[in-house]
């Protein structure tokens, strides 16, 4: 989320496989409700943040659940709705109730998630919500499929095709990203499809040097080398429909990089 967001509210959302899940600065009064956010190294930060409601969510062995840094949210909507699912946390479930003091199980862990003094889940939740997140998977191949980053090419093209049932009108064209960092170039989509289908494919352009620094910030420079700069990658691409499905789909590319001084001159782009 952007700086300074105010007021919005983000649900049935799979942030997945991220450095950072959701990233909170200046952004105040919103809403988290309904999502999963899994395995990313932090699963939520915020700073300079607050009255945020986070409550319903699952976060699934994130390294680092939440940080939080001169901000004051609400992590519950209170007894009846509960807090958030925390894998990090166990916990017994043998009192019931707003307190939490009267003998039966509710499904609440009966003490708080302390995240810090200022931020507190009062009902953290025994089990994970059953929360439905629709994924299809679509077609995808990638153009040039050699990457020759000593060549200065300057954009990598994914042709995507969608399964028959739904339509490239439906699909939101800021949600396309590749490997969750890269966004679509807003300018360069084909939205009339490929292959003289213009309902269920979809051309999509990336910025190369964006898509260069990306591979390069995931390698190992020992690795490389002993690989001669020559390197064999897969790529996910994903995007979202206007009805709420997600997309994904998987393709490899073969890289050939440059040596590491213009790896490092892309990694500062």
């Amino acid at each position: 989320m952007s700086e300074h967001s105010n007021e919005n509210l983000l649900t049935y959302n799979l942030i997945k496989e991220n450095n950072y899940g959701i990233v909170f600065l200046s952004a105040n009064n919103n809403i988290v409700v309904n999502n999963i956010i899994e395995d990313n190294v932090y699963g939520i930060t915020i700073q300079r943040s607050c009255e945020n409601l986070i409550f319903n969510n699952n976060f699934l062995e994130n390294t680092y659940q939440v940080t939080s840094d001169l901000s004051e949210n609400m992590w519950d909507s209170g007894y009846f709705c509960g807090g958030n699912y925390w894998s990090n946390y166990d916990g017994d479930d043998v009192f019931h109730g707003p307190y939490q003091n009267i003998t039966g199980s509710d499904g609440i862990i009966d003490h708080p998630y302390i995240i810090n003094e200022n931020n507190i889940d009062r009902y953290p939740l025994l089990r994970p919500l059953d929360i439905c997140i629709s994924i299809i998977t679509v077609s995808v191949r990638f153009e040039p499929k050699i990457l020759n980053l000593r060549s200065g090419s300057r954009v990598l093209t994914a042709y995507i095709a969608l399964p028959e049932e739904f339509s490239i009108k439906e699909v939101i064209i800021p949600s396309i990203t590749l490997n969750d960092t890269v966004t679509a170039e807003p300018n360069s989509i084909d939205v009339k499809g490929y292959n003289g289908d213009p309902v269920s494919n979809l051309i999509v352009n990336f910025d190369m040097r964006k898509v260069a620094a990306k591979i390069f910030s995931s390698m190992d420079l020992e690795k490389l080398r002993e690989e001669e700069f020559v390197v064999f990658v897969k790529l996910a691409l994903k995007g979202k429909l206007c009805n709420g499905i997600y997309f994904y789909g998987i393709a490899p590319i073969k890289v050939v990089m440059p040596d590491p001084g213009g790896l490092y001159n892309i990694a500062m782009l």
